[in-house]
């Protein structure tokens, strides 16, 4: 993913990278089961497909985790995309045997890097009615603070500086 990912950046002009998660996928796994967990990333596989172009790719990368590859930087128009995927997996999980329905977030980085489409999602990972985010310099300076605070923390606890 990393290498095709680094040659359509260096051959094309104007993509966003998205990454894609299942909400509560282990518990998806735990409670129908592993074979079960298996047929939802690939209904995921042939949803995500069905919605890309030509000069489009996606993978999977680790459990529940989809990176896509989309040649539009315009984000009303990817932000349409990816609800339109969001909202399509919602749908066609309520009407499945199981009744259990399948909440997807996702975000994106217009010509940006997988590590920002990452922070983003972290942004709204704990939010469920937030699904999908852009990267956006807010975002990541909300990271470095965040990552200011946690690595001072410990310092601070010696110091009895916590009141």
């Amino acid at each position: 993913m990393e290498q095709r990912f680094a040659e359509c950046r260096q051959q094309h002009t104007g993509y966003t990278v998205v990454v894609l998660n299942v909400r509560n996928f282990k518990f998806i796994n735990e409670l129908f089961g592993r074979a079960n967990g298996d047929k939802l990333l690939c209904c995921l596989k042939n949803l995500i497909g069905a919605r890309l172009t030509e000069e489009e790719f996606f993978c999977r990368d680790t459990a529940d985790q989809f990176y896509l590859f989309l040649r539009d930087t315009d984000t009303e128009r990817v932000h349409r995309r990816l609800s339109s995927m969001v909202r399509h997996a919602s749908d066609a999980s309520r009407s499945d045997a199981y009744g259990y329905e399948v909440l997807l977030y996702c975000a994106a980085a217009v010509e940006g890097e997988l590590f920002q489409t990452l922070l983003a999602l972290r942004s709204i990972c704990q939010r469920v009615n937030d699904t999908i985010a852009f990267y956006s310099a807010e975002i990541h300076k909300q990271e470095l603070w965040d990552n200011y605070i946690e690595s001072h923390m410990q310092l601070a606890l010696e110091n009895s500086e916590f009141k």
